[in-house]
């Protein structure tokens, strides 16, 4: 049994890119293939209200993190296609855990109303105005900056660093903290709620699992 983190649309459109071999080719390929991930919702006030502060988020995030703008770091990458063309080879069921962004997830951030762009501006301050998180915000945006994206994911993103339980902000959990620190109601959301679902969806499907990790390098 596989278990994959994206759905069976993408593999759909995934499966016939045979050529695709390097992580540049893949990423290249994920343009064509976001479509499978689009969640719309009935326009109304709600649903512009929620683009824009969906909008804020995406485009607050990435220049916080120092990530380009057309960067997905949650994109199924080279990594889940090798997994199903190998379950497709030896016909072994496939679970499909959904994308990060899944329409449950994008359907609890539709419905939050905790998170505003002022919060996150307030969080921000204040996150500056404490010396130690500034110091490692500026320390880990110096890595960034040195490495490159590609290369910082590939050296230095691993799990010490990702760390998504301990609670204090330390040279090793900056990223999962630092959401918590500006936008705590996406975290929840992202984190939190997107483990539940991923525990529930694992747990009903028991048997011999091999698990593929979702993030793109």
């Amino acid at each position: 049994m596989v278990f994959v983190q994206t759905n069976e649309q993408w593999w759909k459109g995934a499966q016939y890119l045979k050529h695709v071999k390097s992580h540049e080719e893949m990423s290249l390929a994920t343009k064509d293939l976001q479509a499978a991930f689009n969640t719309k919702f009935t326009p109304n006030l709600r649903t512009y209200a929620f683009n824009l502060r969906w909008g804020f988020f995406v485009l607050f995030s990435k220049l916080f993190f120092g990530l380009p703008y057309e960067f997905n770091p949650f994109a199924p990458g080279l990594e889940v296609k090798y997994a199903l063309e190998e379950a497709t080879s030896i016909d072994s069921k496939i679970v499909y855990l959904g994308y990060e962004f899944d329409e449950n997830t994008i359907s609890r951030f539709y419905h939050e109303n905790r998170y505003t762009i002022i919060k996150t501006l307030i969080n921000n301050w204040k996150f500056f105005n404490q010396v130690n998180y500034a110091d490692e915000y500026w320390e880990f945006k110096e890595q960034l900056n040195s490495y490159g994206i590609r290369k910082f994911l590939e050296s230095s993103c691993d799990q010490y660093f990702i760390n998504w339980y301990d609670l204090k902000l330390t040279t090793n959990n900056r990223i999962t903290q630092v959401l918590d620190k500006i936008f705590p109601d996406v975290k929840r959301i992202m984190i939190e709620k997107k483990e539940e679902d991923l525990f529930k969806t694992i747990i009903h499907n028991k048997g011999k699992v091999i698990y593929f990790s979702k993030f793109k390098l």
